[in-house]
């Protein structure tokens, strides 16, 4: 009797540690790179998304949904009024399928916003990519009705301390069939200076 007993508790042990080390949020790196001036007052950049998990095979990183946020300073804008917009989407290998890449981007003040419009199911949503830059999202088009004014970093990741609307992660983790997780950490999004 007391084998059986130790047999369980063995195999009630490995089943609690099994699905604590599958429990772990995916981590990740969201950049905001490639800031390219195709005029002065037009400005591309594009956003990319890569699983950084020390095991991304074990924790991989399955897109929900994202919300994408910036904060633009007054300065740079140069007192003109923006437009936001998609860019021409490069055919990139790695990126998001279209269905998935957020859309209607609009100017609030100064922050930019762009978000998903089309969510998915557990285990239908694009495995996020962990070599390379990752995976891309998405490129993005500011225009001024003035020049920009080249000072600083100009624009910066829109986080939760800001207050209001911020850029947010949703993915589907180690829950199956669950909802998707907010897996969004500050500290993991990153923007190349202009």
């Amino acid at each position: 009797m007391n084998k059986i007993k130790n047999i369980l508790r063995i195999l009630l042990t490995g089943i609690i540690i099994s699905n604590i080390s599958y429990s772990a949020n995916p981590t990740y790196s969201l950049k905001a790179k490639n800031f390219n001036f195709t005029s002065s007052n037009v400005l591309e950049f594009d956003i990319y998304l890569k699983n950084t998990s020390s095991n991304p095979t074990l924790n991989f990183l399955e897109y929900a949904l994202g919300q994408y946020m910036f904060n633009v300073d007054p300065a740079f804008i140069n007192g003109g009024v923006l437009t936001y917009a998609l860019a021409v989407q490069p055919v990139i290998a790695g990126q998001l399928p279209a269905i998935y890449r957020p859309s209607l981007p609009v100017v609030h003040q100064n922050q930019l916003r762009i978000k998903n419009t089309n969510g998915t199911s557990p285990g239908a949503g694009p495995i996020i990519s962990s070599t390379g830059d990752g995976t891309f999202v998405v490129r993005m088009k500011l225009t001024n009705s003035v020049d920009f004014v080249r000072c600083g970093p100009g624009i910066t990741w829109r986080n939760a301390s800001s207050g209001g609307i911020y850029t947010k992660l949703i993915a589907y983790t180690y829950n199956p069939g669950g909802p998707g997780q907010n897996i969004t950490n500050p500290a993991n999004h990153t923007s190349k200076a202009l």
